[in-house]
């Protein structure tokens, strides 16, 4: 890159090169693949990677750049769009390689964020791309983790939020391997609504009735989220149904949590 005029100072701030000893500079990339990230334009913004031998770290990505902000983009989004225009969804993974795989096996409305959480600018090019978002990550803490804080985040939205829960201990990339001839039919029999995820994830396992009380809270503070009246009483009824619970006995909790929210923003005010 330098023989082609460019300096190492610019090789160094657009994520390419680092700095080593005695002024010399280095691939960032060195004994990696590299996966373009590209942006609605068509343009190349940045990298993801990973090694290609046993080094640490496994995955790699660009730095954020005058041209690449890691809050603002997603993976596989210029390559999505016109399937995800198509089947008026997307599939939100994990992992830049689940989009690959998922890609592979014909499941192409599929996306991945850039950074360790979702950012509001991705959230809003998200839904200029379709309102029905289903979140298909990783059958383990961290993934159930991001699951149930994304839910409220893109609840805020007014997205129609759904989850995929995968078999124990599989992630994506491995679902979408076991099924390479009918992976959409196979994700479809899985899909849920977020109340039944999260009934199962956090209510259902608990060991005791404080575990179980606060796994409630957390359903309940996730359907607080839900701008619409009718759609928030149907997702109610839904955990009574689940829980076993009135909606007599729910609903006061229902309140409790949203006038929280709403003197919450007083106070932002």
């Amino acid at each position: 890159m330098t023989a082609r005029g460019y300096s190492k100072d610019e090789l160094i701030r657009a994520g390419l090169a680092v700095s080593g000893k005695n002024g010399h500079i280095y691939d960032k990339f060195r004994n990696r693949l590299i996966l373009p990230v590209i942006d609605v334009r068509g343009d190349v913004v940045g990298f993801g990677s990973r090694v290609l031998d046993k080094s640490e770290p496994k995955y790699m990505n660009s730095p954020d750049t005058l041209v690449f902000k890691k809050g603002t983009v997603f993976f596989g989004m210029y390559q999505a769009r016109q399937e995800i225009a198509r089947y008026d969804k997307v599939y939100l993974v994990e992992g830049q390689f689940d989009v690959i795989t998922f890609f592979q096996n014909g499941v192409r409305n599929v996306l991945c964020k850039s950074g360790s959480a979702l950012d509001k600018t991705q959230v809003k090019k998200l839904h200029n791309l379709s309102q029905n978002v289903t979140l298909v990550y990783d059958d383990d803490k961290a993934g159930v983790h991001a699951t149930v804080t994304q839910i409220p985040e893109l609840l805020d939205y007014g997205f129609n939020v759904r989850c995929v829960m995968l078999p124990e201990n599989a992630d994506p990339d491995d679902f979408a391997k076991m099924h390479p001839e009918d992976l959409r039919e196979q994700i479809k029999k899985m899909e849920m609504g977020f109340v039944d995820y999260l009934f199962l994830k956090l209510y259902k396992i608990a060991a005791d009735e404080p575990a179980r009380e606060a796994g409630l809270n957390v359903i309940i503070e996730a359907i607080s989220h839900v701008h619409e009246d009718t759609m928030r009483n149907d997702y109610m009824r839904t955990l009574s149904r689940l829980t076993g619970i009135g909606q007599d006995d729910l609903t006061p909790k229902l309140r409790h949590t949203m006038a929280g929210q709403k003197s919450r923003e007083t106070i932002k005010d």
